[in-house]
């Protein structure tokens, strides 16, 4: 899914695939979807392997599709992450409350935590964002809507913690400032068809939860790229929250 900008994507899926192949022997071919709902689409109809996605999809359509999780990453010790509320450090908002009539910025409609987990905080503060803000924008990406608060054409964004607090430069997260912080969210399921060949699905298990000794290189790399630490073994239960059950169809 498209949660960072392009060339950090493009960065991170090579580091993967070419460890896959190594140790696979055979080619890996990663597609890079341009929007939340096309990689849900696929799924449905069981075009993808393997899949990388946010917890609202799976939570959303895991008794619809025929796959099942194989992983998830851990970034920087954490085994899931938050929602945050961003506006820049001179801005004159200290509260939600003070955001009223501005400009704001939300990932996409199907992002966990540039969308669903903020209204839900919003909700929790009794704020109605469709008349509150003055104005409401999909930048698509957190770097996107990080960049857009920087620069001035959004007034305050909602991101996943670890894109403000580890993706940026030190000199454009000093610009920065953190209003409110959602709930605790499940890390990105990584999930595997369930009719692929059982020992290629134990295969690709093992090469993800034992990376630090197989590949020190390859984790090394992601560690440095994009904070992740490892994977680990995560359960179905993790993702059963009524909250993003509820969302839309994704599928339509």
């Amino acid at each position: 899914m498209p949660f960072h900008a392009l060339p950090e994507l493009y960065a991170e899926s090579k580091i993967i695939a070419s460890y896959l192949s190594d140790r696979l022997d055979r080619k890996i071919r990663f597609v890079l979807m341009p929007d939340y709902a096309s990689i849900t689409k696929l799924l449905l109809r069981e075009q993808l392997d393997i899949a990388w996605l946010t917890p609202l999809p799976y939570a959303k359509f895991r008794a619809r599709i025929d796959y099942e999780i194989l992983c998830a990453p851990s970034r920087r010790g954490r085994h899931s992450h938050r929602g945050v509320i961003v506006a820049k450090r001179n801005s004159p908002f200290k509260t939600l409350q003070d955001l009223k009539g501005c400009t704001f910025a939300y990932v996409d409609r199907y992002s966990t935590s540039g969308f669903v987990f903020p209204n839900l905080l919003f909700q929790e503060n009794g704020i109605d964002p469709l008349s509150f803000f003055g104005a409401v924008h999909f930048s698509h990406t957190h770097s996107s809507s990080l960049l857009g608060v920087i620069e001035g054409r959004y007034d305050a964004a909602s991101v996943y913690d670890q894109a403000y607090l580890t993706s940026l430069p030190k000199e454009d997260r000093r610009k920065l400032k953190a209003l409110a912080f959602t709930k605790e969210i499940p890390a990105d399921p990584i999930v595997v068809r369930k009719s692929l060949d059982a020992g290629l699905k134990a295969k690709l298990k093992e090469l993800f939860l034992d990376m630090e000794r197989l590949g020190p290189k390859t984790l090394q790399s992601l560690t440095n790229s994009d904070g992740i630490d490892k994977f680990f073994t995560t359960t179905e239960s993790a993702y059963d929250i009524p909250q993003l059950r509820s969302r839309g169809d994704l599928g339509k």
